[in-house]
C-alpha cells in the first residue's frame, strides 16, 4: 500500500493528471490552425520560437544540430501544452527552443507534406532529365495541391530556414544541413530502410524548397533575373545630316562643349587639343556628324533674318 501510495505521488504521474487546456504537440494541424491569431496563420508556437531563435540564435555555431537539456525541453513543450504559450525569455539556451521547435514538426500526426504529395516531390526529385528551373516549377505545382493549413505553415518553415541559411558564416548551417535536420520530418517514410535510401532525395526536395522558396510560394522574384537596362536611342538626323537639339534652361545645361577639329591645316601637325565653346544665348544649337572620323562637332546656327524686298510704287 505504501508502494501504491508513493506512486500515485510521483511527479512524472502527477504530470499526466494535469488537465492540457491549451495542448499543441500531437494536435492536427486544422485543429491548431483554427487558433492562430497571427498574419501568417501558422500555429503561435512557431512564430514565437522562431522570433526567439531570430534574436538569439542567428549567431550559435550549429543551429538546430545541436540539442538542448532534455528536462528543459520537457518543461517548456508542457509549458506549451498546458497554456498554449511559453515564457522564453526565461529560455537561456537557444538549443532547448530549437529542440521544442523541432518536436513540434516530429509530433504532428500527420506529417506537414501528405503522403501523396511528398511521393510526387520525391519523384520530381529524381527525375535527372529535369534543369533546376523545371524542378522549380514542378514542385511549386505539387506545393499547390496541398491544404491550406499546411501551405501556409511549408510556406513559413521554408522562408525562415532560408533565413537561417543568410547566416551560414556564423552557424555553420548551409541550405542542405537544415535539409537534412527537417527533411526527414516532412518528408516521412515509414519503411526504415526505403527511408535510408532516399535520404539524398529528401535532402535534395527540402534543400530546393529552401533555397527557392519564393519561386516556389510566389513570395518574390528571382533575385537572380536582371532587369535590363533602358537605352534610349538618340534622335534620329534630320535629311540634311543635322541634329536638332532643343533649347534647355541654364539649370538642365550640360557641361562646356568643346568644338573637336577633324583635320589639321595644310602644312601644320595636328595639336591633340579642343577648344572650348560656349552656350549661345539666342541661336540654336545643332550637332554634326563629322564624316572623316566619326567625330562629333558642336555647331552653331545663327538664324538668319528674313530679306525685304523693297516695293516701288507704280506711277498712275
Amino acid at each position: 500500500m505504501d508502494l501504491v501510495r508513493r506512486v500515485g505521488l510521483s511527479p512524472n504521474v502527477r504530470k499526466k493528471n494535469i488537465p492540457l487546456k491549451g495542448q499543441i504537440f500531437g494536435v492536427p494541424l486544422s485543429e491548431l490552425t483554427e487558433k492562430c491569431n497571427n498574419d501568417a496563420n501558422v500555429p503561435n508556437i512557431v512564430i514565437q520560437c522562431a522570433d526567439y531563435i531570430r534574436l538569439h540564435g542567428f549567431r550559435e555555431e550549429g543551429l538546430f544540430r545541436v540539442s538542448g537539456n532534455r528536462r528543459l525541453i520537457e518543461q517548456l513543450r508542457t509549458e506549451f501544452d498546458q497554456s498554449g504559450t511559453a515564457n522564453l525569455s526565461s529560455v537561456h539556451d537557444v538549443s532547448v527552443v530549437t529542440s521544442v521547435f523541432k518536436m513540434f514538426f516530429r509530433e504532428l500526426p500527420e506529417p506537414l507534406i501528405p503522403d501523396d504529395v511528398s511521393q510526387d516531390i520525391l519523384s520530381i526529385t529524381e527525375d535527372r532529365s529535369l534543369c533546376t528551373t523545371d524542378l522549380v516549377d514542378c514542385i511549386r505545382a505539387r506545393c499547390g495541391a496541398l491544404p491550406a493549413e499546411n501551405y501556409n505553415l511549408l510556406r513559413y518553415l521554408c522562408s525562415f530556414l532560408h533565413e537561417v541559411g543568410q547566416n551560414v558564416a556564423d552557424t555553420k548551417m548551409t541550405d542542405s544541413s537544415l535539409a537534412i535536420v527537417f527533411g526527414p520530418n516532412l518528408f516521412r517514410i515509414e519503411n526504415d530502410l526505403e527511408a535510408l535510401q532516399r535520404q539524398p532525395s529528401i535532402t535534395k526536395a527540402m534543400s530546393c524548397l529552401i533555397t527557392y522558396h519564393n519561386q516556389i510560394f510566389n513570395d518574390g522574384v528571382d533575385s537572380t533575373v536582371v532587369t535590363p537596362v533602358q537605352v534610349h536611342s538618340p534622335p534620329a538626323p534630320t535629311p540634311g545630316g543635322v541634329i536638332k537639339v532643343e533649347s534647355i534652361s541654364p539649370s538642365q545645361a550640360s557641361p562646356p562643349c568643346f568644338i573637336l577639329p577633324t583635320s589639321p591645316p595644310e602644312g601644320k601637325e595636328s595639336v591633340n587639343t579642343a577648344t572650348p565653346l560656349k552656350q549661345p544665348a539666342d541661336a540654336d544649337t545643332a550637332v554634326s556628324q563629322d564624316n572623316t572620323n566619326n567625330t562629333p562637332v558642336v555647331q552653331t546656327v545663327t538664324p538668319t533674318p528674313p530679306v525685304v524686298q523693297p516695293v516701288t510704287p507704280t506711277p498712275p
